[in-house]
């Protein structure tokens, strides 16, 4: 989903500042509020939604032996 969009730098106390993200970004990347998110600055600034865990999968396998 490719999109770019532009968005305002808001003050929120001095020296801090913040963005808003469109909601359908966030319905997107399943991001909720006070979800944690990777910024990376690298002459650009880029977000990343939080990893989510993965859920555990168990599987059963039969194994053969060769005992006598």
């Amino acid at each position: 989903m490719p999109h770019e969009n532009t968005r305002s730098i808001i003050e929120i106390t001095d020296g801090s500042y913040a963005i808003t993200l469109p909601k359908a970004w966030l319905r997107f990347y399943k991001v909720k509020a006070k979800d944690k998110v990777l910024v990376i600055s690298d002459g650009k600034i880029v977000i990343f939604p939080p990893k989510k865990p993965k859920k555990a999968s168990i599987s059963e396998k039969e194994i053969e032996t060769n005992e006598q």
